[in-house]
């Protein structure tokens, strides 16, 4: 696998994320936007804490956990950097530059025939 194809794959695989948490939230909102249309009443007591802050949500209703849920994956999906390094070590075999390879090497088909 060359250096290309791997910081290709890697693109590939970092755009499919942000599109597949863009579209995964977006679904969540919208479900969120519709339970809160249609006037779903509930009691939902939800909350986390982390290292930084901490959030509790009381008698919120489940169309706005999803709404606020939904978002925070849209907004994880859009912001979320995925450092690529990739270091490129040449040889001596692979030392010479690529046209000088191609221009060595003999035809794949000889038209002469």
């Amino acid at each position: 696998m060359n250096e290309y194809s791997l910081a290709i794959s890697f693109i590939i695989s970092v755009l499919a994320l942000k599109v597949v948490a863009f579209i995964l939230g977006y679904k969540i909102v919208k479900l969120g936007h519709d339970t809160l249309v249609r006037g779903v009443s509930g009691e939902l007591d939800f909350g986390f804490s982390g290292s930084i802050i901490g959030a509790k949500l009381k008698s919120a209703s489940p169309g706005a956990f999803f709404v606020l849920m939904g978002s925070a994956i849209i907004l994880w999906g859009l912001t979320v950097e995925k450092p690529f390094s990739y270091d490129n070590v040449r040889t001596e075999k692979t030392s010479e530059p690529l046209i000088d390879t191609l221009l060595n090497k003999p035809p794949l088909y000889n038209f002469d025939k």
